[in-house]
């Protein structure tokens, strides 16, 4: 028996969040094929295998050295907050948008802001080879935390570590590393930007960022790409998409409206997935992205209304309550609606 499904209409957007899937699919199928998916690549932290200082740098910008990144830190204001910005597979630490982010920062706050480079691992073009990085990485990134705070350079109860897609999962081994060397003590703030969900969604709390790995875990979902999983503490859902049926893996206006500058052809494709920077970079300077504690289900049916929302994004509260929260943007900037008892579902 042979079923034909006729299509009356496709949309641009649709084929491009095919493309985007079915790639993904492939790179983890080879992985799988090619035998990495046995588990013999973990890394334990408390011990792993030191490469070579060079490999990964950390760059600081603070407000009377905006432009070139220093890797003296002597030159740090020790008076003021912290972040680090962390990328993810395919970029490297002069993106567009982390150039953005750091600018925005520094116009609006006392800051230092410090971004790791790992591009010389995260631009292998085998996506789960860089999978197979992301803990080294991690527990490195987390190391050189504890030795900035430890010489007072930095101070970790005001500090903000920001990782997009692997970034975040790199800010998890962070996390978890600072944990290792203090004997439980955590860092202030995590915030995942859609963190991947290819080999981590299913991937135990010790193996991708997860809500224990600092005082406040921030997860903001905006794509298929990310995971759909809750991963932190608060865990925000950008918008309802019928049929992609859930929230947080569509966004309006995609894939003509990003909301950051794209570099390449890899940030037209997953341009849900870049969405999360261009919401946090606006949350920096607004306040305007109110959420609303609900559930997917009751969100789609519009049943989230007359409930106390919360400010989402840089301005969260240190104190927010545990649980998913749910919000509608605009199609293009500024995406923030303030009101969120519009809810509509995006077709």
């Amino acid at each position: 028996m042979f079923i034909v499904c006729k299509y009356q209409k496709v949309l641009p957007r649709n084929i491009i969040l095919k493309m985007k899937s079915t790639v993904l699919f492939l790179l983890l199928a080879v992985y799988t094929i090619t035998g990495h998916l046995n588990g013999d690549d973990e890394i334990e932290l408390s011990s792993y295998r030191t490469r070579p200082f060079g490999d990964w740098t950390l760059r600081l910008y603070t407000n009377e050295h905006p432009r070139i990144g220093l890797t003296d830190f002597k030159d740090a204001d020790r008076s003021a907050r912290t972040v680090i910005i962390i990328h993810g597979w395919q970029q490297r630490e002069n993106q567009s948008w982390i150039i953005q982010m750091k600018d925005v920062y520094i116009t609006q706050f006392r800051i230092n802001v410090i971004v790791l480079d790992w591009s010389k691992d995260a631009n292998s073009g085998w996506y789960l080879w860089t999978v197979g990085v992301v803990p080294e990485v991690g527990l490195w990134v987390g190391d050189r935390i504890y030795e900035l705070q430890t010489d007072g350079v930095i101070h970790v109860n005001t500090l903000k570590v920001i990782g997009h897609s692997l970034g975040a999962h790199v800010a998890g081994y962070a996390g978890q590393r600072y944990q290792n060397l203090t004997n439980g003590e955590k860092l202030s703030d995590i915030v995942g930007l859609d963190a991947a969900s290819p080999e981590f969604e299913f991937k135990s709390d010790d193996q991708r960022l997860d809500a224990s790995d600092a005082r406040m875990v921030q997860a903001f979902h905006t794509s298929t790409s990310g995971m759909s999983s809750r991963y932190g503490k608060v865990d925000v859902y950008f918008n309802y998409h019928v049929l992609f049926g859930g929230c947080g893996k569509s966004q309006p206006g995609c894939p003509t409206q990003p909301g950051v500058p794209i570099d390449s052809l890899f940030g037209t494709l997953f341009c849900e997935h870049v969405r999360s920077i261009a919401y946090y970079i606006e949350s920096i300077q607004s306040r305007k992205f109110l959420a609303v504690p609900c559930t997917c289900s009751n969100f789609k049916a519009n049943k989230c209304k007359n409930i106390s929302s919360i400010i989402v994004g840089e301005n969260l509260s240190p104190t927010a309550e545990d649980g998913e929260y749910y919000l509608t943007t605009t199609y293009k900037a500024p995406f923030a609606l303030e009101a969120q008892d519009l809810q509509e579902s995006l077709d």
